[in-house]
């Protein structure tokens, strides 16, 4: 694991476990109904560990589908919310690029690259998500993900890691 410091985001790069963060931001896919049920879950699970997470989701839609509304722990963004560089923008993407969480998890098993500009630009303090190396400059954790596997697979090897790192910091 190769720790770097990314240019476009001013930000300290720490290494944290579930165990001693506090918060946690989820990108997903949210027009995919299996991953949004998962981030439920997992979500869920999260908050086991007393952490406070905000999920945030695209739809990959003109707009926001009827009755979706943001909750408390949940945010969305869809087609209308992108510039013609597809770059994500408004007060939903402002607010949660700008805050500092512990841990900002992107769950996509393709490249959503509205993602990888939020990514980018986070002030997360440790992000993660699923390798790809075209884009490996961007997190501090990637997961290798075998051809075939699924996103039970990516949570898993998510939830494995993120619990055994830096355990002395507990």
């Amino acid at each position: 694991m190769t720790l770097k410091q990314n240019i476009l985001a001013d930000r300290e790069i720490v290494p944290v476990n579930f165990g001693s963060a506090k918060t946690c931001a989820i990108l997903y896919r949210a027009s995919d109904e299996e991953e949004s049920e998962l981030i439920k879950k997992f979500v869920k699970y999260l908050r086991d560990y007393r952490l406070s997470v905000k999920a945030l989701g695209f739809y990959d839609l003109p707009k926001l589908p009827e009755g979706v509304n943001p909750k408390l722990e949940y945010d969305f963004f869809s087609k209308k919310d992108l510039n013609l560089l597809m770059q994500p923008s408004g007060k939903t993407i402002s607010n949660f690029i700008e805050e500092p969480y512990d841990i900002l998890i992107d769950v996509s098993m393709a490249p959503v690259f509205p993602f990888k500009y939020i990514i980018a630009n986070s002030r997360a303090k440790f992000k993660v998500g699923r390798q790809e190396l075209e884009y490996s400059g961007l997190f501090d954790l990637m997961i290798k993900v075998e051809e075939g596997k699924d996103l039970k697979y990516l949570l898993r090897y998510i939830d494995h890691y993120l619990n055994i790192i830096n355990k002395e910091r507990l």
